[in-house]
């Protein structure tokens, strides 16, 4: 949904790491499963409507949260907050 792709990956150590040209995300399964309130993606341009719009045709709920932008959760229930890129 981000446009993200896999730029590599450790599968022994059970590592993904997400990106455009570079490393944005780094994935990691292990014990214990740490714990994250919500993670940010900042778009340049970013408009709160046109966000809300591309989501929702996607299937995604888009949420008002306590910080700028706007929220969805992803597939394991975590905040992402998109928003403006700083």
């Amino acid at each position: 949904m981000f446009g993200l792709t896999v730029v590599s990956q450790d599968q022994p150590a059970g590592i993904v790491r997400l990106g455009n040209a570079k490393v944005l995300v780094s994935l990691n399964h292990g014990s214990p499963a740490g714990i994250i309130d919500h993670f940010s993606i900042g778009i340049p341009g970013f408009s709160r409507e046109s966000a809300t719009r591309y989501l929702t045709q996607r299937g995604a709920t888009p949420l008002q949260g306590d910080y700028a932008g706007l929220h969805i959760k992803d597939p394991d229930g975590v905040n992402v907050q998109i928003s403006q890129r700083a």
